[in-house]
């Protein structure tokens, strides 16, 4: 016969391993959570996600990619920060942020194609969502290019359903921006 003391604790074993596997975090939905400030302080930042194949698209960066230094009270202000440095193509691109639900943030990265591109016109839209914590920022964007028929079809040695392949690809990636806590400003 199996004791309440076993079955507690086979329980409690396989809802760990659940949690485990399933990669979420005990927080659940940050649109949920109270919100929190975003503590002061020198911030690693790293950027995942594939951003080969995007010709002379080249994304704005700050001067010290891997690291930056985040001033309190300016959590909204940080995260659109991020967005415009780290899920913008050109410095012409615009931000516009969503209002922040709890923790939650969401956002809009909008770059005109063409000053850089001759024959080029249309554009790349990113919208991205991710959250604040005290010691962190995550963002994850995904793109949409918006590139008239005729640019396609004008596009030289690759036919048209090839370069709509090509954007069909890109338009998969999804780009990651996260930015945590290490220290004290330096």
């Amino acid at each position: 016969m199996t004791s309440s003391r076993e079955i507690a604790f086979v329980t409690s074993t396989a809802m760990t391993c659940l949690f485990i596997l399933s990669g979420c975090s005990m927080g659940g939905d940050p649109a949920q959570e109270e919100p929190v400030a975003l503590k002061e302080g020198q911030y690693k930042v790293v950027l995942t996600g594939n951003r080969s194949g995007l010709g002379g698209l080249v994304p704005t960066k700050p001067a010290d990619e891997g690291s930056v230094c985040i001033r309190a009270g300016y959590d909204e202000g940080n995260v659109a920060t991020l967005a415009k440095q780290y899920l913008a193509f050109t410095p012409e691109c615009a931000h516009s942020a969503k209002e922040r639900v709890g923790n939650a943030v969401a956002g809009t990265v909008t770059c005109p194609l063409g000053p850089d591109l001759p024959n080029m016109s249309g554009s790349i839209t990113t919208e991205y969502k991710g959250s604040i914590g005290t010691e962190s920022i995550e963002i994850a964007g995904q793109m949409k290019m918006d590139i008239p028929k005729q640019i396609l079809a004008n596009s030289g040695d690759a036919s048209p359903e090839e370069m709509q392949a090509g954007i069909d690809a890109m338009e998969d990636v999804v780009i990651s921006v996260k930015a945590e806590r290490t220290g004290d400003c330096s």
